[in-house]
């Protein structure tokens, strides 16, 4: 069986806390609570593999956007120093 993936919310954290201590005393966490513990020692791991870098660009399997057009070939500098620019439309839910 598949599960979703569980995603951490701001006002999950001070749970995550307390759920990490009762992880490190062998205490029994539901299904529930140890799908926002996983998310969350995932959110860490990404944020401390991202410390040292200058950007990071997320992405998830279904994006909310999309170029309405794609391009025929390589998007090449121009060189101005400016990202190329492209619209955008959203993805239907």
């Amino acid at each position: 069986m598949k599960r979703k993936a569980r995603e951490v919310s701001e006002s999950d954290w001070s749970k995550v806390f307390d759920l990490r201590c009762r992880s490190k005393r062998g205490e029994h966490l539901s299904p529930e609570d140890r799908a926002l513990l996983l998310a969350a020692y995932k959110v860490d791991a990404t944020r401390y593999a991202a410390m040292s870098d200058d950007v990071f660009v997320a992405t998830a399997a279904v994006a909310d956007w999309r170029p309405v057009a794609a391009a025929e070939h390589k998007l090449k500098k121009d060189g101005s120093g400016r990202p190329p620019a492209f619209e955008m439309t959203e993805n239907p839910d």
